[in-house]
């Protein structure tokens, strides 16, 4: 049975819900200014953080090139937080809530109503360009235009930074109020396989059997190596999967717990509720 989307103009709608009194969330999170809060340093991270950040990320690159050797790294006092002056603190805050909100409808997760009805906002890139247009043609406080790489991927590059617990709470409850639900996914890695290309065989000039048949050595070992890391991505699935079980929930799925009072459908944690 095919799936029953809302069109574009309901998912539309349902974001202008959500943004409609945003600024009570602001003044709930910062009451002492977002300058003088944990949020400040999403955007604007402080010198250890960078240090930490750029170690980690060196470390991942070094593991994945199996290279042992020592790290060169920058000192840390070579990493500064840089200017607080001159912020705009409206759209600073739009903008994390407006990556919360792509955390949630995107990344394979799905939003839908009462009688399920899907949000769909589209692919991973299509979800960036939904939001990042309607930020262009809705919210009037913005400094810059958008376009779908500023939401590409939602809070993956910033969410160790600062908790955003408090606006996945404030999106859930939003949903609630609008009689919809989440359903979560849990998140895997996926291949796509290359498309042969067929050449034209009808040509007996160039056509050689000893070269068709190296060809279709290559193409066989290839479709061996393919079907192996189809095989171990399947495995780490499954892996990551059972270890979910039994660790502490990430903070979007505890978000939607505190609102919804339930585990979400798809987490691998539901089944012992």
């Amino acid at each position: 049975m095919d799936q029953r989307e809302k069109t574009d103009n309901q998912c539309f709608e349902m974001l202008r819900k959500i943004f409609s009194d945003r600024n009570e969330l602001l003044f709930k999170i910062a009451p002492n200014g977002w300058i003088n809060s944990e949020f400040i340093k999403i955007f604007h991270p402080t010198g250890e953080q960078q240090y930490y950040e750029h170690k980690q990320l060196s470390e991942q690159i070094n593991r994945l090139k199996s290279n042992s050797g020592n790290l060169d790294i920058p000192d840390l006092n070579s990493f500064q937080q840089d200017s607080l002056e001159n912020i705009n603190v409206q759209e600073e805050f739009d903008y994390t809530l407006g990556l919360c909100v792509y955390d949630i409808f995107s990344n394979n997760h799905t939003v839908y109503d009462q009688d399920g009805i899907v949000f769909n906002l589209g692919s991973m890139r299509g979800s960036g360009l939904f939001m990042s247009n309607f930020f262009n043609l809705e919210l009037d406080t913005l400094q810059k235009s958008y376009d779908y790489m500023d939401f590409y991927m939602g809070s993956i590059w910033v969410n160790k930074r600062a908790d955003l617990s408090p606006f996945y709470e404030y999106i859930f409850s939003k949903l609630k109020l609008n009689y919809c639900d989440w359903q979560y996914e849990f998140p895997r890695l996926y291949t796509i396989a290359p498309q042969k290309i067929e050449e034209n065989k009808g040509d007996h000039q160039t056509y050689h059997p000893n070269d068709a048949v190296l060809e279709q050595i290559a193409e066989e070992q290839k479709e061996k190596e393919n079907d192996a890391f189809l095989e171990m991505l399947d495995k780490q699935f499954e892996d990551d999967f059972e270890d979910a079980k039994y660790k502490p929930l990430p903070p979007l799925v505890q978000a939607y717990k505190r609102i919804y009072g339930s585990l979400p459908e798809g987490h691998p944690q539901k089944r012992f509720e």
